[in-house]
């Protein structure tokens, strides 16, 4: 699953920011002076509320098998876990422990958030968790093992969240709701200028405009965003058909709910940065699934006519059985060439070496399309620069050759 493509540097290629917030507004250049081999890995995420396992039901931990088995992801966030005894069923059953392995159990009242990870395709880093009540938001900083550390030594590192928010309509669950989004965004505005971060959960939210939902999106260091830009009043609407998660029968066991897919609650939502990749890791919004629902059975069980076909029988079954939601699935590109490894300077930072406009002897400054800006570029050249990306390529006070990615910041 490691993806290695090369990447030519003697020409450039640019991607466009759509929607970057104010502190990043701008363009993104790829831009360098030969050309190297690129270290590109690709990951998969899979968020799922199991339904309060094993409390509903202590021995359907089988039935997940064949949905990992399917779906080969590499970071598992799980909701509604009722007891540790859950784990040991989960690493018997369910998860290959020659490869998975979960993180520390973090107590938490009733319904308790953990993740599952493939310890030999990544590494925890660390872990932590956030007062949310009436349920914490646990988090997880990773990186991959498959890094060449000799070729891109700045780790790589991602965090992903996993949050189970206050169920049910009504103001004073919306209230409850809100405050847990501003809670966790407050948290992840803290993080580094340069963290890569997903939010992964059952938010039990019921449309766009629900002040949760705007808080997660809020303008800030990490700004959320929905990677398929599916928003608006979601529940027991048919224009959303095709990614309710919830619930995927009309029978009722194991303590579930029933009345068909006519519900989005279950997300994983991307930071601006992992949106375009700039500090290395990218969501790939074209691999972002409902699993399991095949936009025909709005009001619908899966397994009702007409035929789901969008995965085979046998985990379409297991999809129904294990839990009242679907799991949503998605994967991201690693680039380790992209880590965030620069320092800040005045309103500008670099990622290939330290920069510092006092550093400069001469050189070209570039905007993103190439196009040459200044021939050794004084400070009211920089001043007058919009926010976004440029190059620099040309020599510092030291002696030292760089060519310069900078951002300029708002």
């Amino acid at each position: 699953m490691n993806d290695t493509k090369l990447s030519l540097f003697g020409f450039m290629r640019f991607v466009y920011f759509s929607g970057v917030r104010k502190r990043f507004a701008g363009i993104f250049l790829f831009l360098t002076s030969m050309a190297v081999q690129a270290q590109l890995d690709t990951i998969s995420l899979l968020h799922y509320n199991i339904l309060r396992f094993p409390e509903g039901n202590a021995n359907k931990a089988p039935l997940f098998r064949p949905i990992l088995n399917y779906l080969q992801p590499d970071v598992v966030t799980l909701n509604e876990i009722t007891a540790i005894q859950a784990l040991d069923s989960l690493d018997k059953y369910a998860f290959d422990t020659s490869r998975f392995v979960h993180a520390p159990w973090i107590t938490d009242g009733e319904l308790v958030s953990v993740m599952y990870y493939r310890k030999d395709r990544l590494v925890l880093h660390s872990q932590g968790f956030l007062n949310t009540d009436p349920r914490r938001t646990n988090y997880y900083k990773l990186y991959s093992r498959f890094q060449d550390f000799s070729a891109f030594p700045d780790t790589l590192f991602f965090t992903v969240f996993v949050a189970h928010f206050k169920s049910s309509q009504g103001s004073d669950n919306e209230a409850i709701r809100a405050q847990q989004a501003s809670t966790v965004r407050t948290f992840m505005d803290g993080l580094s200028p340069g963290a890569n971060v997903l939010f992964a959960g059952d938010f039990n939210v019921y449309r766009s405009t629900e002040p949760a939902w705007i808080n997660l999106k809020a303008e800030g260091r990490h700004a959320l965003n929905d990677p398929i830009n599916r928003e608006g009043s979601w529940s027991n609407n048919s224009s959303f058909a095709d990614v309710h998660t919830q619930s995927p029968r009309t029978a009722s066991f194991d303590l579930g709910v029933t009345g068909g897919l006519d519900d989005r609650f279950d997300f994983i939502l991307a930071s601006d940065a992992v949106m375009d990749g700039r500090f290395g890791a990218q969501i790939l919004p074209e691999t972002y699934k409902a699993i399991g629902n095949d936009g025909e059975h709005f009001n619908r069980a899966i397994i009702a006519s007409p035929t789901n076909t969008s995965v085979p029988d046998s985990v379409l079954q297991a999809l129904h059985d294990f839990s009242d939601h679907l799991p949503v699935f998605c994967k991201m590109t690693l680039n380790p060439e992209l880590a965030y490894n620069s320092t800040m300077s005045s309103n500008y930072w670099g990622i290939n070496c330290d920069f510092n406009l006092d550093q400069l002897q001469e050189g070209k400054l570039l905007d993103y399309t190439g196009r040459i800006i200044a021939i050794n570029p004084n400070k009211e050249v920089w001043s007058s620069l919009k926010s976004g990306m440029y190059i620099f390529e040309g020599n510092l006070k030291n002696g030292e050759n760089c060519t310069q990615k900078v951002f300029k910041m708002e």
